[in-house]
């Protein structure tokens, strides 16, 4: 061979790898979500065209998958996705986690983190309190929601893992003792001609003057404003989030995560690190929050319409500390009379 077309071949023989793209990594990823993904939206099919790696979202009707992992860890998912301090408990009380931690991660707050590193938490919400706009005197603080003075105003809420989480965080502040006390307090004040409805539709029924106050994630409000109704969007119009505990000596706004955690014996394990250092960056938690969730990134840019609702001063308290507190606060609120969520 010639030493020009040598030389040709051996260059193409280093730049190839270069060139090649996506096809360097190859593979696949199975993730588990206990809410519904789609490969075909970023940041998975970003992903995949950076990386190669196909990603699969593994069926989960029922957290079906979920159960079965419980029951035996070894199954064909490699990145489980879990929401809210009491979901991401229970799922490591199933034992299906394997602990992951790198800098990466580490740039996320500690008190957004398991503190074993079995999750990271990649996305936030606050739960807070929905109002109508022009409320004169609205509660300040969720202690306020069992002051007599909101008796008949406070929308009763739907059974969910939310209110676990909040009543764990109740108890994280106030002991069970305080903790139980403030949910007798709340359920006397919820509204009686009111139905148990989810978080969507009670801060309609504010906005309509059916009950005064809601208890809410910030990102129902968006959603309202954001629909397809108009009468939906007129109703958003009314209304303003509360982050409760903002005064001195108060510990800040509630914050709960989505966590990303990888799955024990994964068959795609190196898949599965690759896919959590690529979430860890402020672009995929852009992506990840659809322009309503908060980044848990230090720094990172809140979406214009989170933004829009306020800037909180946040709890530091561990989230994984509502999730601790979950079985005493089923009985809290069972004891109070409030809908109890089943177990996931």
């Amino acid at each position: 061979m010639p030493p020009v077309a040598r030389r040709l071949l051996l260059a193409a023989s280093v730049l190839a790898p270069l060139t090649a793209g996506p096809a360097l990594a190859q593979g696949e990823l199975n993730i588990i979500a206990q809410r519904p993904g789609s490969a075909d939206q970023d940041p998975y099919a970003r992903f995949t065209k950076e990386t190669g790696i196909r990603v699969n979202f593994v069926p989960n009707q029922r957290n079906a998958a979920i159960t079965a992992l419980s029951a035996n860890p070894r199954g064909a998912g490699d990145i489980m996705l879990g929401t809210d301090a009491v979901a991401l408990a229970q799922l490591e009380e199933a034992g299906i986690f394997e602990a992951y931690s790198s800098p990466a991660t580490q740039r996320v707050p500690a008190h957004l983190r398991h503190p074993g590193n079995l999750w990271t938490g990649i996305s936030a919400r606050s739960r807070g309190m929905v109002v109508r706009d022009d409320a004169a005197n609205p509660p300040t603080s969720f202690a306020d929601l069992a002051n007599e003075r909101f008796r008949g105003q406070v929308c009763p809420t739907a059974p969910t893992t939310y209110n676990l989480s909040v009543t764990g965080r109740m108890i994280a502040h106030l002991g069970e003792a305080g903790a139980a006390n403030w949910a007798k307090g709340v359920k006397a004040n919820f509204a009686a001609d009111v139905p148990l409805a989810s978080d969507y539709a009670q801060i309609q029924a504010v906005a309509a003057g059916r009950c005064a106050v809601a208890i809410s994630n910030h990102y129902y409000l968006l959603r309202l404003a954001r629909s397809e109704k108009p009468e939906e969007r007129e109703a958003a119009k009314r209304l303003r989030v509360v982050f409760p505990d903002q005064a001195q000596g108060q510990p800040g706004a509630m914050i709960n995560v989505t966590a990303v955690g990888l799955l024990r014996n994964a068959p795609n394990r190196a898949n599965a690190i690759h896919f959590i250092e690529f979430l860890m960056t402020e672009k995929a938690q852009d992506e990840f929050g659809g322009g309503i969730f908060y980044p848990t990134l230090p720094g990172a840019p809140v979406p214009d319409a989170a933004r829009a609702l306020g800037s909180p001063r946040w709890d530091t308290t561990p989230v994984a500390q509502f999730g601790a507190n979950r079985e005493a606060a089923a009985r809290i609120l069972k004891e109070a009379g409030w809908p109890v969520p089943e177990r996931r």
